[in-house]
């Protein structure tokens, strides 16, 4: 469910081309004409974007919480009683791997307002009503207070290697592959460019309505069927499985770009294109999904936010350091703004996702396992 969700993005990887074209489409006279009509152009664009952002706002705000981190973080037995009942109210729940509901075997640790419940499984479709009510102790505790427990807990929790390795292991991938991610995806454009495939020595407009056809082929071929492949094997490979392969691939892939720019430009920019794709391909089946369902599943209740969040904004500066250094690093040994080292830059990206490789390692699999499994 969460690579199903996470291959949204994809969509919008390919409406996000079909919308530049649209837009180009629409005023390619007025650009043939000036070109600082771009400029609305690339703001058009932009305000679509908050579209499905703004889309999302009401049902975000009105999403309940889990019973789990009801129970287990903000210790409030009404939230998570409140939570249940939810579930009892759908027909089915649709559990991801047959999981029971991991709002089970609280420890005394979870605090006064909790108490232990019964595991409620669902994957025989047992009736989630048989469950006990959570109940509460008399004496409340302050959010103030139970905020502070939980933090001296993540302290204590990843002070121990076995924990903290796991932290480390997913921030890593995250890091390292965001860096290879965005550097290439935010400059695809420029890739293509340099390529040949949407010179710029062209009109303005003709060459922007090339790079945003480039950008659909590679989402097209490349990008949105890894995201598909991701959602329909990843529970019959694992997730580990499918990381180790994607690191590979595109780490390989990479390095064979950078090393045969010059003879791939030679012989054929449709080589590179198809190249390119399949590197596309094997980051969405790969980290760029992978990294993100791993934090999910391999921390405890009470620590997957935080974790996961540690991990999100490791990927975060990475795109960020990208984003910035990407234009000064392909600059290097030539003239700004021609790319001299494009071909070098692509080799370290290879080069960071096959390091990634060991990072994975310090990664439990969750494949077939319960969330209880991790607390």
């Amino acid at each position: 469910m969460v690579a199903m969700i996470f291959s949204m993005q994809g969509v919008g990887q390919i409406v996000a081309p079909l919308v530049t074209m649209v837009v180009l489409a629409a005023f390619k006279g007025a650009v043939n004409d000036n070109t600082d009509n771009l400029d609305y152009v690339w703001r058009i664009c932009i305000g679509f974007g908050a579209v499905p952002a703004i889309a999302t706002i009401y049902s975000r705000f009105t999403l309940p919480e889990s019973p789990q981190y009801a129970a287990k973080v903000q210790k409030d037995a009404e939230a998570a009683q409140s939570a249940l009942d939810s579930f009892k109210s759908s027909p089915k729940p649709d559990m991801e791997r047959g999981d029971s509901l991991p709002m089970t075997k609280l420890s005394p640790d979870d605090g006064p307002n909790v108490r232990e419940t019964p595991r409620m499984s669902v994957s025989s479709g047992e009736s989630i009503s048989s469950a006990q009510t959570v109940t509460t102790a008399p004496q409340k505790v302050s959010q103030k207070q139970i905020r502070r427990e939980n933090l001296r807990d993540f302290r204590l929790h990843f002070r121990k290697w076995k924990n903290l390795k796991v932290l480390l292991g997913v921030s890593l991938c995250w890091f390292f592959m965001d860096i290879a991610f965005y550097g290439t995806n935010l400059n695809q454009a420029l890739i293509l460019s340099s390529m040949g495939f949407a010179p710029e020595n062209e009109s303005p407009w003709d060459t922007l309505f090339k790079q945003a056809i480039g950008n659909l082929i590679l989402s097209g071929l490349g990008a949105f069927p890894g995201y598909i492949a991701t959602v329909l094997l990843i529970e019959k490979m694992g997730r580990k499985p499918i990381q180790y392969i994607g690191f590979t691939a595109v780490g390989v892939l990479f390095i064979i770009l950078g090393a045969g720019w010059t003879p791939i430009h030679e012989a054929s920019v449709a080589l590179f294109i198809v190249l390119f794709a399949i590197a596309q391909f094997f980051f969405n089946f790969g980290p760029n999904t992978t990294t993100f369902v791993l934090p999910a599943e391999v921390f405890p209740t009470r620590h997957r936010a935080k974790a996961h969040g540690i991990a999100s904004a490791s990927g975060k500066l990475g795109a960020i350091i990208a984003t910035f250094a990407f234009n000064s690093l392909a600059d290097v040994g030539g003239p700004e703004g021609k790319r001299h080292f494009l071909p070098g830059v692509l080799i370290i990206f290879g080069v960071l996702m096959l390091v990634c490789i060991s990072f994975t390692m310090w990664i439990p699999e969750t494949k077939g396992r319960s969330l209880d499994e991790f607390e």
